[in-house]
């Protein structure tokens, strides 16, 4: 059976930096419980917190960013990545216009990209 969110996983490797735990942080985490959509397993799953500099530093090496598996989402008409940008865009509203909430990837890397990034 499926159902609404009540938890949030992360996916193994996962590295969870001090910064993290920041509160500027920690509500991208609550406004991922409360405004995904439903979910196979019942479950937000955290894919990326922290990773080392790639070829250009992101927000991801900066502990201001979080991103979310989408791959997951249940959807009536089987178009995951709709309803991955209606998440995007709900998350928006809720955490305003210091966060960027961003659906992208392709296939199983298609993901919610949120980062804190205060103007």
């Amino acid at each position: 059976m499926k159902t609404k969110l009540q938890t949030l996983r992360f996916k193994e490797g996962v590295e969870m930096k001090h910064g993290h735990f920041e509160p500027h942080i920690a509500a991208i985490f609550q406004a991922a419980l409360r405004t995904a959509p439903l979910m196979e397993d019942g479950c937000v799953w955290v894919t990326q917190a922290h990773r080392n500099i790639r070829d250009t530093l992101d927000f991801h090496e900066l502990t201001a960013a979080i991103d979310f598996r989408c791959k997951s989402i249940v959807s009536q008409t089987g178009d995951v990545v709709s309803q991955g940008e209606l998440w995007a865009d709900r998350m928006s509203t809720r955490l305003g216009p210091d966060y960027d909430c961003i659906a992208h990837g392709s296939g199983d890397n298609f993901h919610l990209h949120v980062e804190f990034d205060p103007r």
